[in-house]
């Protein structure tokens, strides 16, 4: 296992997609540095695509529905 996943395991424990999702909706109606928008967005696309979070996400379906319906 490399250090970038399991710095994304640690990452999804401590709820880091939620933190993420909120900042972006967040980004609709504030005003956030397009900076942290833009890093935000790649860092949750890199969790996301993780083997270790897609395992995740098959495991608990309501987990992967709630994010998902997040994202739209």
């Amino acid at each position: 296992m490399s250090v970038k996943e399991e710095t994304i395991e640690v990452m999804v424990e401590n709820d880091m997609i939620n933190w993420i999702l909120k900042l972006l909706e967040k980004s609709k109606n504030t005003e956030i540095h397009i900076f942290s928008c833009d890093f935000s967005s790649a860092l949750l696309a890199n969790i996301l695509h993780s083997p270790s979070t897609l395992e995740k996400l098959e495991i608990e379906p309501a987990f992967a529905k709630d994010i998902m319906m997040s994202l739209l």
